[in-house]
């Protein structure tokens, strides 16, 4: 599943809501990453209280993919892992290293 990175920081005084440019990789709440990369990703950062980050934050929260960043010029960057696969936190227990399941 592919989402856009969301990161609400401190900017001087002022608190400011940074979307990235860009989707990434993401897994689902039910799963945990595995096999991850380091990547830097662009990211948009608008102040929290502006009308414009009040939508792209209300939009992110329904878990919508932010195609309108695609034509905005990044202001920040930052070094994220984005998983190259993703296995159910159920099943963690029942995966051994080389994720073949262990027979019980």
């Amino acid at each position: 599943m592919q989402r856009n990175r969301f990161t609400p920081r401190e900017q001087g005084d002022a608190r400011v809501d940074c979307f990235s440019i860009k989707p990434v990789n993401t897994c689902p709440a039910q799963c945990e990453p595995r096999d991850t990369r380091r990547q830097r990703l662009p990211y948009l950062c608008l102040p929290a209280n502006s009308p414009e980050a009040q939508q792209l934050l209300a939009k992110w929260r329904r878990g919508e993919i932010l195609t309108e960043l695609k034509s905005k010029t990044p202001n920040w960057q930052q070094d994220v892992f984005i998983p190259n696969r993703c296995q159910s936190r159920r099943d963690r227990n029942l995966v051994d290293d080389k994720d073949e399941i262990i027979k019980q």
